[in-house]
């Protein structure tokens, strides 16, 4: 289970990093931390908002950094 929570958050810190936006990757392992999320992968800002999540890995990273970031007006997102 460890590695598969490791893995799921590659792809968004990836397309970060090539778009000069700063993000930390940290896998959580704690089960009562991760039950509250109810999700796979979340996005969680320095304020401890949380802003994004899902539980599908191949979800379209641009469009989710372009609205957690303010570059595009969007209510939600689904990709």
């Amino acid at each position: 289970m460890h590695s598969r929570i490791c893995g799921q958050g590659r792809a968004p810190r990836r397309r970060a990093k090539a778009r000069g936006i700063p993000m930390t990757h940290l896998a959580v392992t704690d089960a009562a931390v991760r039950a509250g999320w109810a999700s796979g992968l979340v996005l969680v800002r320095p304020d401890q908002h949380i802003v994004w999540r899902t539980d599908d890995t191949r979800s379209d990273w641009d469009v989710v950094l372009d609205v957690v970031t303010g570059r595009k007006s969007q209510d939600h997102v689904n990709t």
